[in-house]
């Protein structure tokens, strides 16, 4: 099902939307060509220069929240009077740490503070007059299940410190370029069956929950929550784009947008940049389609929407 909302004129607003996928512009041929082209130039080794390093960090890893999981590891120093010890202590694949001369202390899937009191609880328990320090010294990689998309990688390198948006946007990117590429060589420009993969609505499946990422909403309003950190165990659901929106007028970014379940009119707005300034917002216009023949038109103001 596909769904367009047009707003247009400076001050006033007419919205739309089809129920019906077939609605498609046709394109000139050589501009199509000249633009593939240029973006051709642009992107042209685009998925490597999106590929993401697993050592940057967006902000401080908060030990009340960091998940603790096998191919971590910690800067280890004892002090004592017989001296000084300095090791690491590396989680291994089950999930335990080997303390040299202590004992293994098992700390997978706690909190990075958790582990820590663990590990400096056995210590005590042997040598009672120590003083311990640990620090996390290494962040682990892990693979990630992605989903829902035949032509893509079923597994991806992430880590605790990376976000959707750091190991799924190359992966959208490259394949909505190959897609759109590939139409352009075959000069198959009105296909209803063309799809492109969503950047609003992802899922992440974890446990027994289901987050949704909405990357548009993160890029445009830096809200985290819709573009959550990974962890280890994540499934990455990914669909193809379906319902759209066309929105005109007095918007700051006109254009089409992918919707999302259950979102309204003042969502979709600030989506688009919010109203200009010499927007009449009582002169709100929406024209629906109800087939490719029959309207609805439904007149708003900004108290209604």
């Amino acid at each position: 099902m596909r769904f367009f909302l047009i707003l247009h004129t400076l001050i006033s607003f007419v919205i739309s939307q089809n129920l019906n996928s077939g609605f498609e512009s046709n394109f000139d041929l050589e501009k199509i060509k000249e633009l593939n082209q240029e973006n051709n130039f642009k992107n042209q080794n685009h998925f490597s220069s999106l590929t993401y390093n697993s050592n940057l960090l967006d902000e401080v890893v908060d030990p009340n929240k960091y998940i603790v999981g096998p191919g971590d590891s910690y800067s280890f120093n004892i002090l004592s009077a017989d001296g000084v010890v300095n090791s690491y202590l590396y989680v291994n694949p089950t999930g335990e740490v080997l303390i040299p001369s202590i004992g293994k202390v098992y700390v997978n899937k706690m909190t990075l503070k958790q582990s820590i009191n663990e590990i400096e609880k056995k210590c005590f328990e042997k040598y009672p007059n120590i003083n311990v320090h640990i620090l996390l010294n290494k962040i682990r990689q892990f693979k990630i299940q992605v989903k829902g998309i035949y032509d893509i990688p079923s597994y991806i390198n992430a880590s605790p410190i990376l976000r959707v948006s750091d190991i799924i946007f190359p992966i959208i990117n490259d394949y909505n370029l190959k897609k759109q590429n590939s139409e352009i060589d075959s000069s198959f420009y009105i296909n209803k069956n063309k799809k492109l993969i969503s950047r609003r609505n992802i899922k992440v499946l974890r446990n027994n929950d289901t987050i949704h990422v909405d990357l548009l909403a993160f890029n445009r309003f830096g809200n985290k929550s819709k573009n959550p950190t990974l962890m280890q165990g994540d499934i990455i659901e990914l669909k193809f784009e379906e319902n759209f929106i066309n929105i005109y007028g007095g918007i700051n970014l006109p254009g089409e947008y992918e919707i999302v379940e259950n979102q309204n009119l003042l969502e979709i707005i600030n989506i688009a940049g919010g109203f200009t300034k010499n927007a009449d917002f009582n002169h709100i216009e929406i024209n629906r389609f109800v087939d490719e023949k029959e309207t609805i038109k439904i007149l708003l103001n900004y108290d209604k929407i």
